[in-house]
């Protein structure tokens, strides 16, 4: 699934943020712009959508107080919005658009690194690592909130630096839970092909299968909504 940053700001999550943006177009938008909205706003990408139509029409029409800020600060929040959406691997061809499509995952959720710090992590039990040492296939450190808050003390040291707010971490979606993963006979079934072909199409690298979207006990799996995909 393709990365985003996480919205600014106080929301709780993209939802959060999508109310309340939605809110806000509702008390002004109609009034100020004209702009009505005829279906109800489902995510950040329709929220990100809505948004940018409105910030084009503030082009072309007044808004109180300072107009430039004003249609910066929509354009950015469409940016926001519209970064805050999380896609599937793009497996579903679109003839018109000659690309796959590209579909949400559902009720996805940002996770910042904010969202993760709490505290009961200390810095000071954590430690910081070689590069050459380092091993992807390492299992994390079961310490691994005192490591996040050693990073973040680094990191805000740095001029420049991200909130961490907007520092993404992981992901949380009901596609991604445990009952929604499936193994490679699971995944092979669904395909009408035999486990052996998939491990094989892997193996090869083989463009049509998609990236697994976790790692449990060293063995791949698929969310079922990208295996149906």
């Amino acid at each position: 699934m393709s990365a985003g940053i996480a919205p600014e700001g106080p929301h709780t999550g993209v939802d959060g943020l999508c109310v309340e943006i939605r809110g806000a177009l509702a008390g002004w938008v109609p009034g100020i712009l004209g702009v009505h909205v005829h279906r109800s706003v489902a995510g950040p990408a329709d929220v990100a959508q809505l948004v940018g139509a409105v910030a084009d029409a503030a082009e072309i029409t007044v808004l109180p107080g300072d107009d430039t800020t004003a249609r910066t600060e929509l354009h950015t929040a469409a940016a926001r919005a519209l970064a805050a959406t999380w896609y599937r691997p793009g497996q579903v061809w679109d003839p018109v658009t000659q690309d796959n499509e590209r579909r949400r995952a559902r009720a996805a959720i940002t996770v910042s690194a904010a969202d993760m710090l709490d505290g009961r992590a200390d810095p000071a039990r954590a430690h910081i690592g070689k590069v050459r040492t380092f091993e992807p296939k390492d299992p994390a450190p079961e310490n691994w909130g005192d490591h996040l808050a050693l990073w973040a003390q680094l990191h805000q040291e740095h001029e420049g630096a991200l909130p961490l707010d907007r520092c993404v971490v992981d992901l949380a979606s009901p596609e991604l839970t445990g009952a929604q993963l499936l193994g490679v006979p699971d995944m092979a079934e669904l395909g009408g092909i035999t486990a052996s072909t998939l491990r094989s199409y892997i193996s090869r690298g083989n463009s049509e299968v998609p990236q697994p979207q976790a790692t449990v006990g060293g063995r791949d799996q698929w969310a079922r909504a990208v295996a149906d995909d």
